[in-house]
């Protein structure tokens, strides 16, 4: 079964150029000049480290050493030496490991957590995976390849994958590639072929065994609401048969997930879920809606979060998940209001305004959202980002489209500009008084300057719909949503450390004296650690 289309012998430049653009992105990463690898920030046993060029981190949460890193090196070194990676002896009295899920023991990619700078490969995949997804999926609508080009950086390199480099990352690009598989099934339904659902078993199975079911699930959800608007203009005959095809995706996806799904179900029961039984009830603060349009409104991740002054700052880093951008934004509810795809255009824009409800605590959505089964008990504030993501890209790939063809008409384009400037004010006025907050003598530079970043972007796209031609507006806004992309994605690159030596010292004595004992401490191992040494703690 080809996933992607055939070859015709003929080089299709907007898939390599995607292609090199997502490696150029990681390119601080890959020529060495800065280190993602967790180990040297979150394992306590780091000297002679070299920050970055910018403050901050290169990651929001230490748990991309904790258990990504640590938990993962374990997993992979089980199955090298022959076992499966059910249980780990080496944390307690023993605990379970697949079933845990975060070290996603079941995941191919995870052969690379092997390598000391394994990371930057496994997530350079799954970025890789997203974009090319998105293109195809883009191009299943009708869309022109060099506008897909630039949908495809945006949601390749989008703001979960920016900011998220451990666990609820790594079922994102999976989300695209479902909706590519739902469209396979579609096209199959009409057609009366009884294939085109392995596409979607496998993105299912390959989502599920990635290592975050809250990510997973919630990004399932969004796959619903798509394969429900996609029924829009199907007769009795080929609903009836789009549904069967999407049942046995589902079935089969969830069968190759099963291993490690009754591993996680097994231990749900018996495992301590911190505040997971209030999630339902939790938010993003509402001076968060400033930093989805203008992402660095706040500074670098957690750079300037350093008072307690600056606690609201704390607050944010801790439990956003991602970002949008002012550019995909605007061309998204242009995309609105376009004539194509209508019942796609109506139901993508409700599922965002839903999901956007109940990242930032508004009653009625939280309430609705909350009604799903299981859903109460997911971070689904913080992890609920890709599923408002690809919304938007999709929104603003229709968007750009209507630009390029000439359907988006010079009026609808300056309403929109006025309604975006109007909540871009709004925005900008809740969110400086908290980056005030912020401890540096850069802070304040940082939120200006985003600012203006996404101003200026978002006037050009504007001026050059009203006045340009159409080809110079499909060059100019296919080059702004690219480099707006690409922008935000390098900058927790340039936070990461430059270099560091790990001192394995205290390391070496307990693999050497250990034997049969274990070890208990608070540091300088720091936890999980113990796992990825082969030291029982």
């Amino acid at each position: 079964m080809a996933i992607f289309p055939r070859a015709t012998g003929r080089v299709s430049w907007p898939v390599v150029l995607l292609c090199c653009f997502v490696v150029v992105a990681h390119l601080p990463y890959l020529v060495g000049a800065f280190s993602p690898n967790p180990i040297f920030v979150d394992s306590n046993l780091a000297i002679h480290l070299h920050r970055g060029l910018l403050p901050g981190g290169g990651t929001i949460d230490p748990n991309a050493g904790f258990t990504s890193q640590a938990l993962g090196h374990r997993a992979i070194l089980d199955w090298i030496h022959g076992h499966v990676p059910w249980w780990n002896p080496l944390e307690g009295l023993g605990a379970p490991l697949a079933g845990e899920m975060q070290n996603a023991a079941f995941f191919p990619l995870i052969i690379f957590l092997l390598l000391s700078n394994g990371q930057v490969w496994f997530f350079l995949i799954l970025d890789l995976v997203a974009a090319l997804a998105t293109f195809y999926l883009l191009r299943r609508l009708g869309i022109r390849p060099w506008i897909c080009l630039a949908c495809g950086l945006a949601f390749g390199l989008n703001g979960t994958m920016a900011w998220f480099r451990f666990a609820p990352a790594n079922p994102v690009c999976f989300l695209p590639l479902l909706l590519l598989g739902i469209e396979r099934c579609r096209t199959a339904a009409v057609d009366g072929r009884r294939r085109g659902w392995g596409l979607a078993a496998a993105a299912l199975a390959l989502s599920l065994v990635a290592g975050f079911p809250e990510t997973a699930y919630i990004d399932a959800l969004a796959a619903v609401v798509w394969a429900c608007a996609r029924t829009a203009g199907l007769g009795r005959s080929e609903m009836l048969r789009f549904a069967q095809r999407l049942a046995t995706g589902v079935v089969v996806g969830v069968v190759l997930a099963g291993p490690v799904l009754v591993a996680f179900v097994d231990y749900v029961p018996n495992a301590y879920l911190g505040s997971h039984s209030v999630f339902g009830h939790e938010a993003l603060p509402r001076t968060g809606v400033a930093a989805l349009l203008f992402p660095y409104l706040y500074g670098p991740i957690f750079g300037f979060a350093t008072s307690a002054a600056a606690r609201p700052l704390v607050i944010f880093w801790s439990s956003v998940g991602g970002y949008l951008t002012g550019s995909l934004v605007l061309l998204a509810t242009i995309g609105l209001l376009g004539r194509s795809y209508r019942a796609l255009r109506i139901v993508l824009a409700g599922w965002a305004l839903f999901v956007l409800g109940r990242i930032f605590g508004v009653g009625w959505a939280m309430n609705l959202f909350n009604l799903i089964p299981g859903v109460s008990l997911t971070a689904a504030f913080r992890y609920a980002y890709p599923a408002l993501e690809i919304a938007v890209v999709v929104l603003a790939g229709l968007g750009m489209e209507d630009l390029a063809s000439g359907a988006a008409r010079r009026v609808r384009v300056g309403g929109v500009a006025v309604v975006a400037a109007a909540i871009s004010v709004l925005a900008i006025r809740r969110g400086l008084p908290v980056a005030r907050l912020g401890v540096g003598p850069s802070h304040l530079a940082w939120a200006w300057a985003s600012i203006a970043w996404g101003a200026v972007l978002m006037s050009t796209i504007v001026v050059v719909a009203l006045v340009g031609r159409r080809r110079l507006t499909q060059a100019v806004v296919v080059t702004i949503v690219g480099l707006d992309a690409m922008a935000m994605f390098v900058v927790p690159e340039l936070s990461a450390p430059r270099s560091g030596t790990i001192d394995t010292m205290a390391v070496s004595y307990l693999q050497e004296h250990i034997g049969q004992s274990r070890f208990f401490t608070l540091g300088p191992i720091a936890a999980d650690y113990g796992s990825y040494f082969g030291l029982a703690s």
